[in-house]
């Protein structure tokens, strides 16, 4: 067994053991919600003395032929900080080119996309998104959408589905209102723990007829639509698996240990939203990933055929990666960030095969040393504040003193937002001025409030857009009364 081999077990080892809320500090914390403006441009990092922030574009050569970085006492941390400092990152990750998408981050081949995060293949038209993947669209205000759904409004985990509303946890279903549960259903509203049924209200059966027109009635108290989903009842089900613990919406999947939101995963301890389109095997420590993996240990989103990932982030079809970031079609590197079609490159420098296999010998034998193996990159690097993060989302109790102990950045000031003089601004209690219903009950809504800035109880600023106002006009929907992170939170926080 070559000397690699026997560190990436023990890095293995580490990774296994890891706490739920160590992982969700040192992982979750590199995923930012928050938008700032920066140079002109919209970037997920505000200016720090941690970070170079550039404008996005795809790759810069130069960045491939950095000369090799000197040890210091802490070689590999301090080195890896210099690196990154000096390169910096892009505004916002967007892998492939991308159409009308410069206010969301980590898209990949997708068009109008509005203040989403994770946008993956062929999506188009979604609106206060998280993880919304593969030929999917004309969605709003919800979290965990795939494969050709269509439709979806404030929903979480929808799977093949369309015209979903206000809804949880539903698989290959339709025309589907305040619900949960629910597998190969159809017309079904305010129902729970469902599989092959259709023309339901509250889990009793009714003929089409007698449906549609209680149907009808329901949806004609359109105000009454924010109370339905506040009340509804949310649950999940682990579903064709085995071996689950501390784990919700695990599908076909088995000894899973701290498992939220995973398909076809077999071997997995404290992972967020691993697999769907796909299988993956022994995956430890991890938010995010396409399908396809296996071995993979500390990382933030990977997509495409990975396998053998350590302690990186934000990487397309690798295998073989040790501490890097931000890297596609690339393998066997190590400390390297933002480099493409790249292989044998330890902090962006290349070496040969050979030689590249000696150095990275010396540098595990000296993280061995400094027992910093299979740690992750420490706090004082993450240039993202704590609390516009994942993490936040995910766990809202870690402290300001538990944050600022490990040297992660905070923001104790509020977010300032740029209000034009001329616009008026409406209390969220007002909103009730600009939508209106008529002799049919069909929901109108003034487009004035286009041209206006809405404050809600929090006294939080937000606005709607153009492809917003479509899309609820359209579906006869309420004007949201929620900024649109606390719409994410909602969606976001691991039951």
């Amino acid at each position: 067994m070559s000397q690699l081999q026997t560190r990436e077990e023990k890095i293995q080892e580490i990774r296994k053991k890891t706490p739920w809320r160590d992982f969700v500090m040192e992982i979750c914390s590199w995923y930012p919600f928050i938008f700032y403006k920066y140079n002109g441009t919209n970037s997920t990092i505000k200016s720090n003395e941690r970070i170079a922030v550039s404008p996005y574009k795809e790759y810069d050569e130069t960045r491939n032929n950095l000369q090799e970085l000197v040890p210091d006492k802490d070689w590999f941390f301090d080195n890896m900080s210099s690196l990154l400092h000096s390169i910096g990152l892009p505004n916002i990750f967007h892998f492939s080119e991308n159409e009308n998408a410069s206010y969301a981050n980590c898209v990949l081949w997708s068009r109008n996309i509005y203040l989403s995060f994770t946008i993956i293949h062929d999506v188009e038209n979604t609106l206060y998104w998280f993880s919304i993947k593969t030929w999917t669209k004309n969605c709003m205000n919800s979290f965990m959408v795939r494969d050709n759904s269509e439709n979806v409004f404030n929903a979480k985990c929808i799977i093949s589905s369309y015209n979903i509303y206000y809804s949880s946890y539903i698989k290959n279903s339709d025309n589907i209102w305040f619900s949960n549960n629910l597998i190969w259903c159809h017309e079904c509203i305010d129902c729970n723990d469902l599989e092959n049924a259709s023309y339901y209200i509250k889990n009793k059966q009714y003929d089409v007829d007698e449906y549609h027109k209680r149907k009808k009635e329901i949806l004609s108290h359109k105000d009454m639509f924010e109370q339905y989903a506040t009340n509804k009842y949310v649950s999940w089900n682990n579903y064709n698996s085995t071996n689950t613990q501390n784990s919700s919406y695990v599908v076909e999947s088995e000894d899973i240990i701290n498992g939220q939101y995973l398909s076809e995963i077999s071997h997995a301890r404290n992972a967020i939203l691993v697999g769907w389109n796909g299988s993956g095997e022994h995956v430890y420590d991890c938010l995010l990933n396409t399908p396809e993996l296996s071995h993979i240990y500390w990382w933030l989103s990977l997509w495409t055929g990975t396998d053998h990932i350590y302690c990186s982030m934000h990487i397309t079809v690798w295998s073989h990666i040790y501490y890097s970031i931000y890297c596609q079609s690339c393998s066997f590197c190590l400390g390297c960030i933002w480099l493409k079609n790249r292989s044998f490159c330890i902090f962006n420098k290349q070496y040969s095969k050979e030689d590249r296999h000696t150095k990275v010998d010396e540098i595990f034998s000296q993280m061995e040393r400094d027992w910093t193996l299979g740690d992750f990159f420490p706090g004082e690097m993450n240039p993202f504040y704590f609390n516009d993060t994942a993490a936040h989302l995910i766990d809202p109790s870690f402290t300001k003193e538990e944050a600022t102990r490990k040297w992660y950045l905070r923001r104790d000031e509020e977010i300032s937002v740029d209000i034009p003089e001329w616009m008026d601004v409406v209390a969220v209690d007002d909103l009730s001025n600009y939508e209106w219903f008529d002799e049919n009950g069909k929901r109108n809504i003034d487009p004035i409030i286009l041209k206006k800035v809405i404050r809600d109880e929090k006294w939080n600023i937000y606005r709607i857009v153009q492809m917003e106002y479509d899309f609820l006009v359209k579906h006869e929907l309420p004007l949201p009364r929620k900024h649109r992170l606390d719409r994410i939170k909602e969606n976001f926080r691991v039951d």
